[in-house]
């Protein structure tokens, strides 16, 4: 393994030169000689990349650098020059306008930079020539669906099937979209038929764990969800040390480390289950992101919780946390356990009761939006749209919870007197836990600071959008994982002020306030 790194690295070097002399497929051929020697070369892909843009492919080039940001610790390492690629992709005078596979590829970049609106107004123009163009009609169905426009993306892609039924691509899309629109049965049917053409495709699998848990069939669910690890996303992920992975065998006497996979949210949510390995004669640690490290050593005193940036402690085994209720068998809601399970520092309740002053009314946390490097127009609520919630005329002290603003939100904030920004006295998740303590509600969308008032045993009533995750199932206004938490859908997709109209009548019904 040693002798093939260093022969990549000559490659490498040698690419380098090539590039210079401007021998572009000389290098590219060369680096590909590199990455085949030494796969985990990454900056021999960061090279594949720029190369790819240099002879002007840039959807390889994209797809190069995607590939490369999932080998990488970093979800954002790659996140500017990934912009400057498209950027550079996009420009207008190296695209032709009129011709179809231009106008085609163009809106497939338009669609990886984040432009479904751009992309739409490309493939309708090619679409408008060729009615019957089958990858057109699936790219246009993927920008709808990005626009939250779920029964025309399902219209585009059923036409693009009927063309291409062979197609496993765009019956995954199309399941996609069903699953969305909250027809169950049809959007498991076109994953099981994926299933059945393409064994391997791990993203259908992880789609029909999606729908058995939306459903409460939670064995199912669970077992299904283990296909994480083979899709594109995950499939590069290691875990931390070279213990091996636990399968369910007995720990009594042994050492498990559990790791931080995802979201803060997803980690919050899970973290419940270390509580049965100590039962089960488990020396319990738990690999937390910084953030959450203070707030996770409240589980259980006989848990040893870490910084994932520490040195890895000796262990036996290890388990990443969303794979604990498989390999557990949870197989009915009635083992999630119940709130509180995690709890806010006395100290810290009592620095912010100070700061806040004596209660003179009810007291509402309020986040509207999630984390802004993974901005979701589907789950954030614009500012401006809460400003009739915000009324100083409801008597209400709004305390906001962000601890980012979205930049669209910083002008509005000077036109809401009512709400108080506290984001400056968040070090990590156990202050808000502390602030939260402090308060007589939590309003969310649906973002970590919902889990983790969950979590805290706090009210929160939580804002979702009509297809909400799996994890709040279907329909119900109550959640299996949180007993204090009461759910707001959204009566039709992207219908924000519906759902604030509910809002407003809960609110008047719970504190009498008009």
């Amino acid at each position: 393994m040693h002798g093939n790194l260093e022969q990549a690295m000559e490659a490498m070097l040698h690419a380098i030169a090539l590039q210079h002399a401007g021998a572009l497929p000389a290098a590219l051929e060369t680096l590909d000689q590199a990455i085949a020697l030494s796969p985990e070369l990454l900056p021999a892909r960061v090279m594949r990349s720029e190369v790819l843009a240099a002879l002007g492919r840039f959807i390889e080039a994209v797809d190069t650098l995607d590939d490369c940001q999932r080998r990488m610790p970093d979800p954002d390492a790659l996140k500017e020059q990934r912009q400057a690629l498209l950027a550079q992709a996009l420009a207008d005078d190296l695209v032709p306008g009129h011709d179809p596979q231009a106008l085609l590829e163009r809106a497939y970049l338009q669609l990886l930079a984040g432009l479904p609106q751009d992309a739409l107004g490309n493939l309708q123009s090619l679409l408008a020539v060729q009615p019957d163009h089958a990858s057109a009609l699936n790219n246009a169905g993927n920008a709808l669906f990005a626009l939250w426009r779920t029964d025309e993306a399902i219209a585009h892609y059923e036409r693009a099937l009927a063309l291409r039924p062979e197609d496993a691509e765009i019956r995954f899309n199309l399941g996609n979209a069903l699953q969305r629109a909250g027809r169950l049965s049809e959007a498991e049917a076109c994953y099981q038929q994926v299933l059945s053409e393409r064994a391997e495709f791990a993203e259908a699998q992880m789609e029909l764990a999606h729908c058995a848990l939306r459903q409460g069939h939670w064995r199912s669910g669970w077992q299904a969800m283990e296909a994480r690890w083979r899709t594109r996303r995950l499939q590069h992920r290691l875990p931390p040390g070279d213990a091996p992975a636990w399968r369910g065998e007995p720990l009594a006497g042994k050492t498990i480390l559990l790791w931080a996979e995802q979201g803060f949210g997803d980690n919050l949510q899970f973290v419940r289950f270390a509580r049965p390995l100590l039962d089960a004669g488990a020396d319990v640690i738990v690999l937390a992101p910084p953030a959450l490290q203070r707030l996770l050593g409240t589980l259980d005193a006989r848990i040893r919780v870490i910084s994932a940036e520490a040195p890895l402690p000796a262990h036996d085994v290890h388990c990443p946390m969303m794979s604990l209720p498989y390999l557990l068998g949870i197989a009915d809601e009635s083992a999630f356990g119940r709130a509180p399970y995690l709890h806010a520092d006395a100290a810290d309740v009592a620095r912010w009761q100070t700061q806040l002053g004596e209660r003179q009314r009810p007291r509402i946390g309020l986040i509207w939006a999630g984390r802004q490097n993974q901005i979701n127009p589907g789950r954030d609520i614009p500012l401006h749209a809460l400003r009739g919630l915000l009324t100083p005329a409801r008597q209400i002290d709004w305390i906001s919870l962000q601890a980012e603003l979205p930049p669209d939100d910083l002008a509005v904030l000077s036109e809401l007197p009512t709400l108080q920004l506290c984001a400056e006295g968040f070090r990590d998740f156990a202050d808000t836990a502390a602030l939260m303590q402090c308060l007589d509600l939590v309003i969310s969308v649906d973002s970590a600071a919902a889990h983790l008032a969950g979590a805290l045993g706090r009210p929160c009533w939580v804002l979702l959008r009509k297809s909400g995750e799996w994890r709040w199932q279907q329909a119900r206004s109550d959640s299996p994982w949180y007993g204090a938490m009461r759910l707001f859908r959204q009566p039709h997709e992207g219908d924000w002020p519906a759902l604030l109209a509910q809002l407003e009548d809960a609110l008047e019904a719970e504190f009498g306030l008009a």
